[in-house]
């Protein structure tokens, strides 16, 4: 009754408990790593050495030194008065008169029939309607 009782590891274990806590011990490090250098818990004047410089004039003033974009003219409403000469290589809209696009006028959907109320055709446009070639004897 007296039988001595072991309570030490094997040895086997060792080497994944090893493994184990290095990998928790690198995945704790890298995050703690990345939540300091993300910001949470800064105070403002860190916070604004990080952010990036404001862009100018994008509060709605134009910038200084944009040339301002000139009014587009459609290609089918085109004509030699309202088309600038834009230099040697450039065809202009109104010689190669374009179409205007086409207007899609689209038919408004139609409920189907009650399947219930309205019986559906019985015919099989394409198909065999019962009328099968006779099969080739083996």
């Amino acid at each position: 009754m007296n039988a001595p009782m072991s309570f030490g590891r094997p040895r086997w274990l060792i080497l994944p408990a090893v493994v184990l806590v290095a990998t928790l011990g690198a995945i704790c490090f890298d995050l703690l790593h990345h939540r300091r250098s993300s910001g949470i818990g800064d105070s403002d004047r860190e916070a604004a050495n990080r952010l990036p410089p404001p862009i100018v004039g994008a509060v709605g003033a134009p910038a200084p030194n944009v040339a301002p974009i000139e009014k587009e003219t459609p290609p089918w409403e085109s004509t030699p008065e309202n088309t600038p000469n834009k230099g040697p290589g450039f065809v202009p809209a109104w010689q190669v008169q374009p179409a205007p696009p086409i207007s899609h006028e689209w038919s408004r959907p139609q409920e189907p029939p009650n399947p219930i109320t309205h019986r559906p055709p019985m015919t099989n446009p394409g198909g065999v309607n019962g009328a099968r070639p006779e099969r080739a004897s083996r």
